[in-house]
């Protein structure tokens, strides 16, 4: 096979992405903002917000995950999950819903940006999740993983998905985390 034809590979292995990740989370913290900036990506994530009740910052992480070919073991992934759903019913969601009351009023913008402070303490909690987890590298193919069954448990379909796997190839560079 020629070196046109090999697939990209990064030069950080999944072990150590992970351990880079979790020791300086703004990592993920610029993914998502790069990502979320990419057209069609801020769209899609509010309607599965808003419509099937997914989280936004997991989403997210799913896809960095799947983009770094991280496979994570099925109890962190439950752990993701425990941990998502104690922020967006206990802190973020009553927030947004005082931030919808809020449209057009006064405060409204500081307001937003205390919430995005909170979306990025979110952002840690999740990570904290991965501490100290042994992972393993998806193989070649097998992307999309951790995103996909996601979407399946919110009841997603698949094509809302491509802003997202779109705005990420876009961002995503072979050996930076």
């Amino acid at each position: 096979m020629t070196d046109h034809h090999k697939e990209e590979r990064p030069d950080v292995q999944a072990p150590d992405i992970i351990h880079k990740l979790v020791h300086d989370p703004d990592i993920f913290w610029h993914f998502a903002l790069e990502v979320y900036g990419k057209p069609g990506v801020k769209d899609i994530c509010l309607e599965a917000q808003n419509s099937f009740g997914a989280d936004i910052n997991l989403m997210l992480l799913y896809l960095w995950c799947d983009c770094h070919r991280v496979a994570l073991p099925n109890e962190t992934s439950v752990a993701l999950g425990n941990t998502s759903h104690l922020w967006q019913t206990e802190i973020l969601g009553p927030l947004r819903e005082i931030r919808n009351g809020m449209k057009g009023g006064s405060g409204y913008r500081e307001f937003l940006a205390q919430e995005l402070e909170i979306e990025k303490r979110a952002q840690k909690a999740l990570i904290a999740c991965m501490s100290g987890v042994e992972v393993s590298e998806t193989p070649l193919g097998a992307r999309g993983q951790h995103l996909t069954s996601y979407a399946y448990e919110c009841g997603l379909s698949e094509h809302l998905l491509s802003p997202l796997l779109a705005g990420a190839q876009q961002v995503v560079r072979p050996g930076v985390p």
